[in-house]
């Protein structure tokens, strides 16, 4: 998982403040799969404005994501009775 957090700070070029605050939903797509790239809430940042981010596809990110989720899967952290969001509830947090 830190591995994980890392790479979203590295790669993805999240703060630490946008990693505590990033959720199921703002990754992953209610049919469960991850998203190649998007927007970052505006709540996240100070100036009120979104900020797009990229993961990509076939990327050590989007791989690293897949083991993440695998990972939580496994462990069953705040895991869903169904399908949606990759098994994972979209309100729990990233970190």
């Amino acid at each position: 998982m830190d591995e994980c957090l890392i790479a979203l700070a590295g790669l993805a070029g999240f703060n630490a403040t946008e990693l505590s605050l990033l959720q199921v939903r703002d990754l992953i797509t209610e049919r469960g799969a991850i998203a190649y790239d998007g927007y970052l809430p505006a709540q996240f940042n100070i100036n009120g404005h979104e900020r797009y981010f990229f993961i990509g596809e076939n990327t050590y990110l989007f791989d690293c994501l897949q083991r993440y989720i695998a990972q939580r899967l496994d462990r069953k952290l705040e895991k869903l009775d169904r399908s949606l969001y990759a098994g994972l509830s979209p309100e729990s947090y990233s970190s």
